[in-house]
């Protein structure tokens, strides 16, 4: 993705749909970032490095999903019922 905005034109970012994640990826509440220039430049600067974390987790949790869903239970038989029995 290109540089979404000039120096002092940050509308695109804050417009976009993912600028709330890149406020709470940063710690920030959107109002603090809003205030303050030098917050606003560095998330356009790193916008695309976030654009790929949020992508990669989203394919991550669509295929933990999937392992979830195809072996759910499988773990359940392996344990024996004596296992977790105290002795004495």
């Amino acid at each position: 993705m290109e540089r979404v905005a000039t120096k002092n034109n940050h509308q695109a970012l804050l417009e976009h749909a993912h600028f709330g994640l890149y406020c709470e990826f940063y710690g920030l509440s959107q109002s603090e970032a809003v205030s303050r220039e030098d917050t606003l430049a560095y998330m356009e600067e790193k916008w695309e490095v976030l654009e790929q974390l949020i992508g990669g987790y989203l394919e991550m949790g669509k295929l933990n999903q999937e392992y979830c869903e195809k072996y759910q239970g499988c773990e359940c038989g392996v344990f024996d019922e004596n296992m977790f029995q105290l002795e004495g």
